[in-house]
């Protein structure tokens, strides 16, 4: 049986601006008084789960949109790119892989990306570019399912 080919990049391979971002975003606290990194809290299977579908969204710029490797990591996740790229996923990712893909971001960006988005304690977030919106982990699990089902497939 042939070995298909990987379709992520592994963090070794992430560009430079990625790795700084995501250690400054999951870095524990020194102390007691330290709360570390927006992300510290997370489990280490969490990080790694994170970690994996990040490296399968920059597999996907690296593939389709290589220019915006070379732009700020907060530019390239945005409503557009993460839209094709649950389109470029292959046919045999189902409704339900998506999803977790989809929480898994809305996860990464409010770690990573927390001086550019507020979120509050109500779920409603106002991004710099005076966006608002509603987090989707306060969706129920079938609304994300059912928006995800609602993207389509190129592939």
């Amino acid at each position: 049986m042939k070995r298909k080919t990987k379709l992520y990049l592994g963090y070794p391979d992430w560009p430079g601006a990625d790795k700084t971002l995501w250690e400054a975003a999951f870095e524990p606290g020194t102390d007691l008084f330290d709360d570390g990194g927006p992300g510290a809290h997370l489990a280490k299977r969490t990080l790694s789960q994170l970690q994996y579908t990040y490296g399968k969204f920059l597999y996907f710029l690296s593939v389709e949109h290589a220019e915006l490797l070379k732009r700020d990591p907060a530019d390239r996740v945005n409503a557009d790119t993460i839209k094709e790229f649950a389109k470029w996923q292959p046919a045999s990712c189902g409704s339900v892989t998506l999803s977790i893909y989809l929480d898994r971001f809305a996860a990464m960006r409010t770690c990573l990306f927390t001086e550019r988005i507020g979120v509050r304690s109500s779920g409603v977030y106002e991004d710099t570019w005076g966006r608002r919106g509603r987090s989707q982990f306060l969706l129920p699990a079938s609304d994300r399912i059912d928006s995800v089902s609602r993207l389509g497939r190129s592939r």
